[in-house]
């Protein structure tokens, strides 16, 4: 067509030039969208001593009573089997990871979870001096506050819709869900929960990490653990 490609108005009509919709015109030029501000540069940064700051988080996984979608090509999740909840704590010197599933991310799985790990961390000889969480409601809530004012843990949160900020929480997600979680043919999800304290164990205990030179995160904790004692 003559002039470009005019397109048709409601009632069938050619536009014309002086009623072209200002968006085909910006489409025409490659400007139709809003170029999206840069990203921030990453702020990388590694505390010192093993508890001085933990992240913690959690990821929402689909149970399943028998093989599914992500092997059987888009079939579709079994119906009425709910979610488990994995709540994840990473700390930010050593890398060491602790996972548990619970039913929900309330107030009473948050806090329950980070009970657990202050022990765990306790038998090690480490005292948590910090946690940092995102805004959800059970890191928000009542229970949580007074459990980490119990310990004089000093509470971070996140700044919203900002997931990187708790990257290293982010980051070990991702590897939970690529070597555990969809890594195996799974006959049910109570499979998987079973498979879940032996991958922790090996990630903790022998997966080399690159940030610590292709070394394991228990040898920070041990290295700690002996400074300690």
């Amino acid at each position: 067509m003559a002039g470009g490609y005019r397109g048709f108005a409601r009632d069938g009509r050619p536009y014309s030039p002086e009623e072209w919709p200002i968006w085909r015109v910006l489409a025409r030029h490659g400007e139709s969208r809003a170029q999206q501000a840069p990203r921030p540069p990453a702020n990388r940064y590694e505390y010192a001593q093993p508890g001085e700051l933990v992240h913690l988080d959690a990821k929402k996984l689909g149970r399943f009573w028998q093989v599914g979608k992500h092997v059987l090509g888009g079939k579709r999740r079994n119906p009425n089997a709910g979610w488990q909840h994995a709540h994840v704590a990473v700390d930010d010197h050593s890398r060491w990871a602790m996972v548990e599933l619970r039913p929900a991310e309330d107030a009473e799985s948050c806090t329950s979870f980070l009970s657990s790990v202050i022990s765990a961390y306790s038998e090690q000889g480490i005292t948590i001096r910090r946690v940092m969480t995102d805004n959800g409601a059970g890191y928000r809530s009542r229970r949580f506050r007074a459990l980490v004012a119990k310990h004089g843990i000093r509470h971070i949160r996140t700044k919203p819709y900002t997931p990187r900020t708790n990257g290293k929480a982010e980051a070990f997600i991702r590897i939970l869900q690529r070597e555990w979680a969809y890594a195996f043919i799974y006959p049910s999800s109570a499979h998987r929960a079973r498979a879940l304290h032996g991958w922790v164990r090996w990630y903790n205990q022998h997966r080399p990490h690159g940030s610590l030179d292709g070394h394991p995160p228990i040898n920070r904790i041990s290295h700690a653990a002996r400074s300690y004692t």
